[in-house]
């Protein structure tokens, strides 16, 4: 799926450097510039987010504490507002980041 297609064109040498900058980083620059999760970890968060009508997402790239790269994709569909489901992926990265990261800021 569209994970295994961030996690290829992370992998491929020609690709990655234009591919994450194109990327938004989290707390720091492009849409994502303004959230914050408030987590140790955050600053290695690169992502696009993307809504339509009923339909929010967030996919990209997390820097783990082994220097890996982990690519995610988070899609909420269904009838609840833009604050809600930017709320659901902040709770469903602040989960990944707590399991790898282990701390609160």
């Amino acid at each position: 799926g569209l994970s295994q297609l961030i996690s290829s064109a992370m992998a491929d040498q020609a690709l990655a450097p234009d591919f994450q900058a194109s990327l938004s980083k989290f707390g720091r620059r492009g849409t994502l510039r303004t959230r914050e999760l408030s987590f140790s970890g955050e600053e290695k968060i690169w992502a696009k987010t993307g809504t339509i009508d009923g339909v929010s997402s967030i996919a990209g790239t997390m820097e783990l504490k082994d220097k890996t790269l982990a690519a995610f994709v988070i899609i909420t569909n269904g009838q609840i507002s833009k604050s809600e489901s930017t709320a659901r992926e902040d709770f469903i990265l602040r989960s990944f980041l707590a399991a790898d990261f282990g701390s609160k800021h």
